[in-house]
């Protein structure tokens, strides 16, 4: 019984050895597919790209790659007069101040009501 067992085993192992052979030269076969597959798309993909560059070319709307020169800004319009805005800026925080003594001021007077 050993001996048929110990035969079997050994034939299943045979077997599974050539079925993973098997399928390893399968998945070679298909990665290699792959591979040429995507070298093909890729030519196509830049082919694609250079007709639609053409097309747009013929339709008159060609993408601009020379640097476009920009109108410089007026330096009269960048400079900004400070003072009023510090003027403003303490009567607002004068302002709030005030606005806090006197909310301080309700609230103490309320609690000497209650």
């Amino acid at each position: 019984t050993y001996k048929k067992l110990y035969d079997l085993i050994k034939s299943l192992r045979v077997q599974s050895k050539e079925q993973c052979d098997n399928l390893i030269n399968k998945v070679n076969l298909k990665s290699a597919e792959v591979f040429d597959l995507n070298e093909s798309l890729q030519e196509k993909v830049l082919v694609i790209t250079t007709l639609k560059e053409q097309l747009n070319k013929l339709k008159g709307k060609a993408v601009l790659t020379k640097a476009v020169s920009l109108n410089p800004i007026d330096s009269e319009l960048l400079k900004v007069d400070v003072a009023p805005l510090v003027l403003k800026l303490c009567k607002n925080r004068t302002a709030h101040t005030d606005y806090i003594r006197h909310t301080q001021e309700a609230a103490a007077t309320l609690r000497e009501i209650v």
